[in-house]
């Protein structure tokens, strides 16, 4: 056998700083043997289907949260051998069915059709080392959250007890997490329960355990036990001497996955400076609990999309800016400025005034202010996310004094003001500092507090002053106060972290579904998201007398809509009757004998089209110009026209303004006249006119924007009757660019149009 140390366990470690990345390698080590190919209790499938079905749910999860994760798959007890280690009969029956890399919906399809049971055996420790080998030569020395998956049954016996001690070492070494998905393992509720919340947490972490302190089980010892039961123990203790990872329940391995379609996100630590009078500690500030959003719709087109191409259907949105008096001229960005409104004025302010308003600071800052009892703030005043402050991880000073500081205000019940500062020339907030002892380090809890023009006021009836008819009996008193004492949960129950909003679960569980099929009907809300967003039947039957008795005593009347008062009319409605009689005109067909109306007249008939455009204007030139084009006989009138139209907005224009619009109509140009065999025409203009005239003298700056954006001559490539060729079209822009490289020259900026001269330029 492949001696001990075969996995190449390189002397460097993980960095630290993997925690902190979204990025995800992870490994799937599938039993595939004859004892996965058992049916499941109750049911028509194997225990590998279920099993497939779990590891593609996560598989497509992983996908829809980031392009940038990897997974990898290893099948063990396979007809076949297809591994880099198998040499001379060893790592026989084990197959790389996908090396560690970017999903893809093939990667799924294969497992569903190469994952089947087989007669074959292998050692499912010999798929352990091959999966780790894998996640060690992909990601070692580089930032990865690194996991792998062993889906067995374990009733196979392991013979490979020597190589344990090189995969743990190994895992420690990538910082990997090792979950053991045992199907049909005869689990403790305890173990289930730690299984569930690691995962669910999506934490695996765990206290380090040396190797020294935890002994690997071998292969079963007791006469008594049997070869499954010694794997499960054996497997057991391998994810506890792995230091981070779970034993997990294979019965619950679709469950899990199912509603693990969150998107791991780790948190970001802010390095900040907690300033207390003269002394300053080290500090990292974190988001504690922010709200998720579903990603937005990118608008494509319907009418073409190349399954080759993601890019092929995308579309690009211009922004236009013009005068309200005169739609028809467009305002470039360099005359706007932005104002503040102050009654029907406007007040400009530029950009460069708009930052020296803002309060300057030299880096991000917490800065304490003074301190009150925690009563004193109200939960009502919170505003926004939660934030936790811990000390730098490198500072023992700041762990010190951080510390000292929670303890002193967590014994005084006190909560301290600060003056909050994100990060540089940012704006200041005012927020409060909780002590949070529950952790196993120091640290506090941060939240934002209004400012005066933050706070939003409503006056409410005094309830005391209410009229008799509004105040609630003694009765109707004693019974809510029954529904909440029957209806109330033990603390320890609620637990935010296990429920996932149906929102975002059934918006992820449609686009999975319209991957596959875009005909797919959108999917129900799951069965188990759904149950936690009802009452449990247990509470429902605690709280049935109660609910009941609420019901009796608090009778609610129908009331009847006022039909007496006078309805208010608006424009929208006489237009809209306006248009249900023209309607009902047009539907009644009522015509005299010559096909007239009851007036006389014609009926109704569309507007006519506007004409087509017989020249190429000076406010629409693109859309002259292809308007032009779409009339055969008029292709040659708009190139000339075309011509033209650039030749003035570089020559009369004269400014930068001008000098990008001529530049999109020369553009606009070349693909006409590649289209509509007016190749040479082009070419005679950008050669004869466009270069001889203007890359010299003071519309050279136009001629640079023209190289720059590498306005070429069309060549025989794209049109067979043109006699330049690809070499030559290509110099014709280099040859400049050479040029001015040799020789920089400085030339003289046009003075921008003012508005008068684009005013002018309208037809």
């Amino acid at each position: 056998r492949r001696p001990k140390g075969c996995l190449g366990v390189s002397s460097s470690r993980a960095t630290a700083d993997s925690r902190a990345m979204s990025k995800e390698a992870i490994v799937f080590v599938i039993d595939v043997s004859q004892s996965m190919g058992v049916p499941t209790p109750g049911g028509d499938r194997t225990r590998l289907a279920e099993a497939v079905e779990g590891i593609n749910l996560l598989i497509q999860s992983k996908m829809l949260q980031s392009k940038q994760h990897e997974v990898g798959v290893v099948l063990c007890g396979t007809e076949g051998t297809s591994n880099e280690l198998a040499v001379a009969g060893q790592y026989d029956h084990i197959t790389v069915l996908a090396q560690l890399d970017r999903p893809s919906m093939a990667l799924t399809t294969a497992l569903e059709t190469e994952a089947v049971p087989s007669e074959a055996s292998s050692d499912i420790i010999d798929g352990l080392v091959i999966g780790v080998l894998m996640l060690s030569q992909r990601t070692m020395n580089k930032k990865y959250l690194r996991s792998v998956y062993l889906v067995t049954a374990a009733e196979n016996r392991i013979e490979s007890v020597g190589d344990m001690d090189s995969i743990i070492d190994q895992l420690h070494k990538l910082e990997a997490s090792l979950f053991v998905v045992g199907i049909n393992f005869s689990m403790t509720s305890a173990r289930q329960a730690r299984g569930r919340a690691v995962l669910a947490a999506g934490d695996a972490s765990k206290e380090s355990v040396e190797l020294g302190d935890m002994e690997i089980a071998d292969a079963p010892a007791d006469k008594d036990e049997t070869v499954k039961e010694g794997n499960e123990k054996m497997l057991a203790s391998v994810v506890e001497a792995a230091g981070k990872g779970a034993v997990l329940s294979g019965e619950d391995l679709v469950e899990l996955f199912t509603q693990l379609q969150c998107r791991s996100v780790r948190a970001t630590k802010n390095k900040t400076v907690l300033c207390i009078g003269s002394q300053q500690l080290d500090v990292l500030v974190f988001s504690r609990s922010k709200r998720t959003t579903a990603a937005s719709l990118k608008k494509e087109r319907k009418t073409y999309y190349d399954p080759a191409d993601p890019k092929s259907a995308g579309v690009k949105m211009d922004r236009a800016y013009r005068n309200p008096k005169n739609p028809e001229v467009e305002v470039m960005s360099e005359s706007l400025v932005k104002g503040y409104r102050y009654g029907t004025a406007y007040v400009p302010i530029s950009e460069e005034h708009s930052l020296a308003m803002k309060i300057e600071s030299e880096r991000a800052t917490l800065t304490l202010v003074n301190f009150t009892r925690r009563t004193a703030i109200q939960h009502r005043h919170f505003l926004g996310e939660t934030k936790c402050v811990i000390p730098a991880e490198d500072s023992a000073r700041s762990w010190e004094g951080l510390g000292a500081l929670v303890h002193a205000m967590e014994q005084t019940d006190r909560a301290a003001l600060v003056r909050y500062v994100a990060r540089k020339n940012s704006d200041p907030q005012l927020c409060a500092l909780f002590p949070d002892t529950s952790s196993s380090y120091p640290r506090f809890l941060l939240q934002q507090l209004p400012f005066e023009e933050d706070l939003r006021g409503f006056t409410f009836p005094s309830f005391e002053a209410a009229p008799a008819a509004r105040q609630p009996s003694a009765e109707q008193v004693s019974a809510m106060m029954a529904v909440v004492d029957t209806m109330e949960i033990n603390g320890k129950d609620f637990r935010p972290e296990a429920l996932y909003n149906p929102v975002m679960q059934r918006l992820r569980k449609t686009i999975l579904a319209r991957v596959q099929d875009e005909a797919a009907p959108l999917p129900d809300i799951d069965p188990r998201v759904r149950a936690y967003m009802e009452q449990s039947p247990a509470v429902q039957r605690n709280a049935a007398s109660a609910l009941e008795s609420v019901h009796q005593l608090f009778k609610f009347t129908k009331v009847e809509k006022t039909t007496g008062r006078k309805r208010k009319h608006f424009w929208s409605d006489v237009v809209a009757e306006g248009a249900a009689s023209e309607a009902h005109d047009a539907g009644s067909g009522a015509t005299d004998g010559n096909g007239l109306g009851p007036s006389g007249t014609s009926p109704a008939q569309p507007p006519p089209p506007p004409p087509a455009p017989t020249t190429v204007g000076s406010v629409k030139p693109i859309e002259d110009f292809l308007a032009m084009l779409l009339q055969v006989d008029r292709v040659e009138d708009a190139v000339r026209s075309m011509t033209k139209r650039i030749r003035e907005f570089v020559t009369e224009g004269a400014n930068p303004a001008y000098y990008r619009k001529a530049l999109g109509c020369l553009e606009t140009l070349r693909k006409g006249c590649l289209g509509n065999s007016e190749s040479d025409a082009f070419n005679k203009f950008l050669e004869d006119t466009v270069k001889r005239e203007y890359s010299q003298g003071p519309h050279a700056n136009f001629w640079d924007r023209v190289v720059e954006r590498k306005v070429t001559l069309i060549s025989n490539e794209e049109d067979c009757a043109v006699d330049v060729s690809a070499e030559q079209a290509d110099q014709f822009i280099r040859q400049e660019e050479a040029i001015e490289d040799a020789a920089p020259t400085q030339k003289a900026e046009p003075a921008e149009a003012s508005d008068d001269d684009l005013f002018d330029d309208i037809e």
